[in-house]
């Protein structure tokens, strides 16, 4: 569960904008890729991935959530390791892989997402 008080132009803040100009920062698609688990049954997940350490404190590369919501799955994996592209496979048993689909977002350790709408 999560929360957000404040969204724009705030400290980590969703949306930041200047007089026309306005950029999604990575709060945003944070909120934005989890939101498809609000009121989902959790399914738990298998995740095998390296370890990306900074200083003496270490943390599994790769994170994942996977929900079950109206008769739709959703599978949402987090690359923490901003030296190291993830490259991702999932096998979900029972499910042809014609009716998998997917997005990724590429970030690329960006401050902020670069596109400016």
């Amino acid at each position: 569960m999560a929360n957000i008080a404040q969204t724009i132009n705030v400290l980590q803040a969703m949306i930041l904008t200047d007089k026309e100009k306005m950029i999604l920062t990575p709060t945003y698609h944070v909120f934005e890729m989890y939101k498809v688990h609000q009121g989902a049954a959790l399914i738990p997940v298998e995740l095998s991935a390296p370890e990306y350490a900074f200083g003496q404190a270490a943390v599994p590369s790769l994170h994942a959530s996977h929900r079950a919501i109206r008769r739709q799955l959703h599978l949402s994996v987090v690359n923490l390791d901003p030296n190291r592209p993830a490259r991702v496979s999932a096998r979900i048993a029972g499910m042809p892989a014609g009716k998998i689909t997917g997005r990724v977002t590429d970030r690329a350790g960006d401050e902020h997402d670069q596109h400016v709408r």
